[in-house]
C-alpha cells in the first residue's frame, strides 16, 4: 500500500516567526485568521523562553481576524481594511515596539489584499516603523521567510547617522533561531572570533537583542556576510557604502579557519588571522584528542540538516573521526550555489525527501551510530542509534548555559555531545547483550 507523504521542509511563515523572535522589540502582524497564533506552537516549543506568545499578557504576534468570524470565507471576501489598519495601528503604538513587521497567510495573500496601502496610512500617523514582508509561501520555504525579514530590515531601518569605522565589523546572516544557550553561545563565539582579529563586532544580525542593536551596524566599516542573510548583507553594504565580505559558516576547525582567513584578508589582518587560528588550534586540539580517539573515531553518522549546516557538518564530523553515511538536506537546493549542490548530490545527499509515517528509515552505506538532526527527523522508536539534536526545530534540547556549535568553542562543545551520544549507545548495546 502506498501512502502520501510530505516534503521534509517547513513553510515561509515559520522563518518569519524565527526572525521576529530574534529581534526582542519586533512585533508581527499577520493578515490571517486565528490559526496565525496556533502556528506559533512550533516556535514556542523550540524556544520556551520566546516572547512571541505570552499567555499572561500581550505577545508579539497579532492576527487581523479580530471579529473572530466563524464564516472564514465570507470574512476574507469582504473589505477588511479597517480591521487590518486597526491591528497595525495598535501594534505601532505600543510603547516598547521597535519595529512592526507586516505579512500575510497564504489564502489572504492570494486575494491580493493591498497591505501596502494600509501600511502607508498607518506609517503616516507615527509610532514604530512598519515594514512589509511579502508572503512567498507558494514558492519559498522557511529559510526564505527568515532571509526576507532580514532583507526588509536592512532596506528600511533608519541608518541616517551612519559613521562607519575601519576597525568595526557587522556580522549579518546568523541564524538566530532561538534565545537559548546554543544560539546565544554562537553569537558570543562570532564576536570572539572577530575580536581575535583585532576588530570590533559592533552588531550581529540578528542576536536576540532590540532594533537598536541592529542599527549599530551603521558604525561598521565592513559587513561580514553569512549564508542565512546574504541579500541583507549586500543591502546594508550598499546603504553604508562599505565592503561586504562573503564568508562561509565558521563550523568545525577547518571551517572556522577559513572564516578567519577570509575576514582577515579582506580587512588587512591576515597575520592576525593566522596567529589567532594557530593559538586556538594549539588549545582546542589537545583538549578534544582523547575524546576523538577513544570514543568517536570510526563511528558513522546520518545527518539531517538545513542546506547550510548540511554542507558544513560532514567536514566537522570527519575532524572528529566520524564518517557521514547518509545526508538529508532539509531545504530547497537553490539555497546553495551550483558547486555546493553538485558536491552534495555526488555524495548521495537527498534534498527535501518525501517522508511518510509508515516508511522505514534507511541508512545508505550502512547502519549509523548517530543521527545529527533537528526534531523533524522522521525516526522510529526502535532504531538502534543515538540522536544528537542540532538545528531548527529542536524540541528535546534546551541548553541554558552557553553551548555554541560555531567556531572553536562550538567544536569543543559538539565533540562533547557526540561523545556523550556514542557512550549512551554503547551502554544500551551492553545492556542488550546482558539480557540475552
Amino acid at each position: 500500500m502506498s501512502h502520501l507523504g510530505l516534503k521534509e521542509n517547513l513553510p515561509f511563515l515559520n522563518g518569519v516567526y524565527v526572525a521576529v523572535n530574534a529581534v526582542s522589540d519586533a512585533y508581527l502582524v499577520v493578515d490571517g485568521p486565528y490559526c496565525v497564533i496556533y502556528k506559533l506552537d512550533m516556535q514556542m516549543a523550540h524556544d520556551p523562553g520566546s516572547t512571541l506568545m505570552d499567555p499572561a499578557g500581550l505577545g508579539r504576534v497579532f492576527m487581523t481576524d479580530i471579529r473572530m468570524n466563524t464564516t472564514v470565507v465570507y470574512n476574507m471576501a469582504t473589505d477588511r481594511g479597517h480591521d487590518i489598519e486597526q491591528v497595525l495601528r495598535k501594534a505601532a503604538s505600543l510603547p516598547g515596539a521597535g519595529v512592526v513587521l507586516l505579512t500575510s497567510m497564504d489564502f489572504n495573500h492570494l486575494l491580493s489584499v493591498p497591505l501596502g496601502s494600509y501600511r502607508r496610512r498607518v506609517a503616516r500617523e507615527g509610532g514604530a516603523p512598519v515594514v512589509q514582508v511579502d508572503n512567498e509561501s507558494l514558492d519559498g520555504d522557511w529559510l526564505d521567510g527568515y532571509a526576507r525579514v532580514l532583507e526588509r530590515l536592512a532596506a528600511e531601518l533608519d541608518l541616517d547617522d551612519a559613521a562607519p569605522g575601519p576597525d568595526r565589523v557587522a556580522v549579518v546572516g546568523h541564524l538566530m533561531d532561538r534565545n537559548e544557550g546554543d544560539q546565544t553561545g554562537n553569537v558570543a563565539e562570532l564576536e570572539r572570533l572577530v575580536r581575535g582579529l583585532g576588530l570590533d563586532p559592533v552588531s550581529v544580525w540578528p542576536s536576540g537583542g532590540p532594533v537598536a542593536a541592529l542599527r549599530e551596524a551603521r558604525r561598521a566599516g565592513s559587513i561580514v556576510s553569512l549564508p542565512y542573510g546574504r541579500a541583507a548583507a549586500r543591502i546594508l553594504g550598499e546603504r553604508l557604502a562599505v565592503p561586504v565580505i562573503e564568508a562561509d559558516l565558521p563550523l568545525g576547525l577547518a571551517g572556522t579557519g577559513r572564516f578567519l582567513a577570509v575576514v582577515g584578508k579582506s580587512t588587512g589582518r591576515e597575520a592576525e588571522a593566522g596567529a589567532f587560528a594557530e593559538s586556538e588550534l594549539s588549545r582546542v586540539v589537545p583538549a578534544v584528542r582523547r575524546h576523538v580517539f577513544r570514543y568517536l573515531a570510526g563511528r558513522r553518522a546520518s545527518v539531517h540538516a538545513d542546506p547550510v549546516l548540511a554542507l558544513a557538518l560532514p567536514e566537522l564530523l570527519r575532524e572528529a573521526g566520524i564518517e557521514t553515511v547518509a545526508l538529508t538536506v532539509v531545504g530547497e537546493p537553490r539555497h546553495l550555489d551550483e558547486t555546493a549542490r553538485a558536491g552534495l548530490l555526488a555524495a548521495g545527499a537527498r534534498f527535501e525527501p518525501v517522508v511518510c509515517p509508515t516508511d522505514p528509515l534507511g541508512f545508505p552505506g550502512g547502519k549509523a551510530d548517530l543521527v545529527v538532526s533537528g526534531s523533524l527527523f522522521p525516526g522510529r522508536d526502535d532504531e538502534a542509534f543515538e540522536w544528537v539534536p542540532l538545528g531548527y526545530p529542536s524540541y528535546t534540547y534546551h541548553p541554558i548555559a552557553p553551548a555554541p556549535f560555531l567556531g572553536y568553542a562550538g567544536f569543543v562543545r559538539l565533540v562533547e555531545r557526540l561523545a556523550e551520544a556514542v557512550l549512551r549507545a554503547d551502554a544500551r548495546r551492553q545492556k542488550d547483550l546482558q539480557s540475552l
